[in-house]
């Protein structure tokens, strides 16, 4: 144990300890194929194919070109950066997965360092960011590394910030580092917009004293201020009134409304805690009923807890506790982004936790030290020491723990074949899962199975254009192009500019009896307006009847 001290005690040696944990349990990603939105994003996608397209990341064609339904440049560029190294091969893509992981478990590892004084604990904080199962999400899929790089840059600007207010240094050129990493992180994915207030947060005094930041004139206040402020303009500009969609995704809050999103929330909540805490029932979707009565025990539980968790912030802050304050607040205002403010798709995923697993990590080195001065590990007795040994050694079974789960975990993510048919045993409710799973069927020509997971895909959720396209084609499999273009205007009225419902949608008005050769022409330009490739039979089919298609 000594030695092992001795050996931890240098910077390098834990920072390659750090190194070697995270290929330990990731190692095993490495040759995974590409699975879910991967095969869109990457596979699919004509964007990032050639460097000729990367002016189009400052052009609405951002979203025409590739399959991107919000902005995000950041992690837009780092797919042209591995593509012109791996080109399609998934082994380069999953690589950069790994190092980007590795690289924000660095910088949480530093930060932590500078929020808790001793080495030894933020190392043990970043080894529980580093291999905490609920990470496998994040990191095993490509379409993810939006929440590794946002919340990298959340780190990075959080870091700098804190050794630019030690060094008294927040002054041009370098005073600008943590406002461009919050606009990388912004720009890698939306939930980073809630840095600013953490940040805001040291410069309470309760914080302020724990981190020994000098005071800020009321001048200088004003000016971090308002640089973030603009930072946050700008990105909102670009965002919401620039950089938009020609066809936006409909999107509907979870349970039909704003109300009863939020009324649902705090069940999520203490859901989200529960895979923290108990890592051990991890699955690719959770499916969640809305819930609309307040009367109900699901509801009345996560309001209660929800509450018990504000208050006990409350307490933490009244008892000038700031390190415990400041993890529980890192947790739930990480958690806002995705509390269904604004609708979005999935109300629930585990990646979601990526950027609050950075104060659970936290918190997890304060527990750990709240123990170790309990049992007075410092006052050098042989019943410390002992007492020191035990507790190191439930910390080395917890982490392996974590490492049994991560590497188990891996390979289910590493091809469709195993990652949906392993998510329906788990939650056979969950419509992307349905919808996965069914096209997983169509594509091996199982057309009755794959129906009826279409059929209860949108059962569950009417507006999934994508489960609606995919029974359409089975549809026209079956020759029933009626039925067909039923489906396809369903799934158009969903998403306008869906690409794949077009095409098809052209082919079945080519196959009728007779022929709608005009309606054919129209959605096939739409088809290739979104950059859908058409065959030259295909082409070549329209024109034959008077009617000119658009050529490839």
């Amino acid at each position: 144990m000594a030695l092992l001290e001795r050996i931890l005690a240098k910077p390098v040696n834990q920072i390659l300890l750090l190194i070697l944990l995270v290929w330990v349990a990731y190692g095993n990603t490495l040759f995974h194929k590409f699975v879910f939105d991967d095969h869109d994003t990457i596979e699919f996608n004509r964007l990032i194919t050639s460097p000729g397209n990367l002016p189009l990341l400052l052009s609405r064609h951002y979203f025409d070109q590739g399959i991107e339904i919000s902005y995000r440049p950041v992690v837009t560029l780092s797919y042209f950066a591995d593509f012109s190294l791996w080109g399609k091969l998934p082994f380069g893509y999953h690589l950069t997965n790994v190092l980007l992981h590795l690289a924000t478990v660095i910088a949480v590892f530093l930060l932590l360092r500078e929020f808790l004084g001793e080495r030894g604990l933020a190392l043990y904080g970043a080894i529980v960011f580093a291999l905490h199962p609920v990470q496998t999400e994040a990191v095993n899929v490509i379409s993810y590394r939006e929440d590794l790089l946002a919340t990298g840059f959340c780190v990075l600007a959080m870091l700098s910030y804190i050794l630019l207010r030690k060094g008294a240094q927040m002054r041009l050129p370098l005073a600008a580092v943590p406002i461009l990493c919050y606009l990388a992180a912004v720009f890698a994915k939306e939930s980073a917009i809630v840095l600013p207030v953490l940040i805001g947060l040291l410069e309470l005094n309760l914080f302020r004293k724990l981190l020994d930041l000098p005071l800020l004139s009321a001048r200088s206040r004003f000016w971090i201020a308002f640089a973030f402020a603009c930072a946050l303009m700008l990105y909102g500009i670009i965002r919401f009134l620039v950089m938009v969609p020609y066809y936006p995704t409909r999107y509907a809050y979870f349970g039909g409304s704003f109300a009863i999103a939020q009324m649902n929330f705090p069940r999520f909540f203490l859901f989200y805690w529960s895979l923290l805490l108990l890592p051990i029932q991890l699955c690719a979707e959770y499916a969640f009923q809305p819930i609309v009565r307040l009367s109900h025990p699901v509801l009345l539980l996560g309001m209660v807890g929800l509450g018990v968790y504000l208050a006990l912030i409350v307490l933490l802050v009244r008892r000038k506790m700031a390190l415990q304050a400041l993890a529980l607040l890192w947790v739930i205002v990480a958690i806002l982004p995705v509390a269904q403010l604004l609708p979005f798709a999935n109300p629930v995923a585990e990646r979601y936790l990526y950027f609050p697993m950075v104060g659970f990590a936290l918190l997890a080195a304060i527990v750990l030290q709240y123990i170790l001065k309990k049992f007075h590990v410092a006052n050098g007795t042989s019943r410390a020491r002992q007492a020191c040994t035990v507790i190191i050694s439930m910390c080395c079974i917890q982490l392996l723990a974590y490492t049994y789960l991560t590497i188990h975990r891996n390979p289910i993510w590493s091809r469709d074949e195993t990652l949906w048919p392993a998510t329906y045993a788990c939650e056979p409710r969950g419509t992307s899962t349905l919808t996965n799973l069914g096209a997983l069927y169509l594509r091996q020509g199982e057309l009755a199975r794959a129906r009826e997971l279409f059929e209860q895909a949108i059962g569950y959720m009417p507006h999934n254009y994508v489960a609606r396209n995919n029974l359409g084609v089975i549809y026209m499999q079956q020759h029933d192009y009626a039925r067909a273009i039923l489906e396809l205007r369903k799934a158009l009225w969903e998403n306008s500019g869906y690409a794949n419902a077009h095409y098809n949608l052209a082919l079945c008005y080519a196959r009728l009896d007779p022929p709608d050769y005009r309606r054919a022409a129209q959605h096939l330009q739409l088809a290739r307006a979104y950059h859908h490739p058409i065959p030259q039979s295909v082409i070549q089919e329209i024109e034959q009847h008077g009617v000119e298609a658009p050529h490839s």
